[in-house]
């Protein structure tokens, strides 16, 4: 598996739940398991604020 962090101007990324993955086309976010209340728990303590979003998911081995 995989960590992945994403950063974006948009506070909930609508684009994420476009995306379809895989030869069956599956939304994203039925592949990856996101951590929203660890990336908003840590988006508080951005001291620099050039991103509204904080995005945390975990791929699958």
């Amino acid at each position: 598996g995989a960590r992945i962090l994403l950063r974006s101007a948009q506070a909930r990324p609508a684009w994420l739940d476009a995306i379809e993955v895989g030869s069956d086309n599956r939304p994203l976010r039925e592949v990856l398991r996101f951590h929203e209340a660890m990336a908003d728990a840590l988006q508080t303590g951005d001291r620099v604020h050039t991103y509204a979003g904080f995005v945390i998911a975990d791929a699958p081995a």
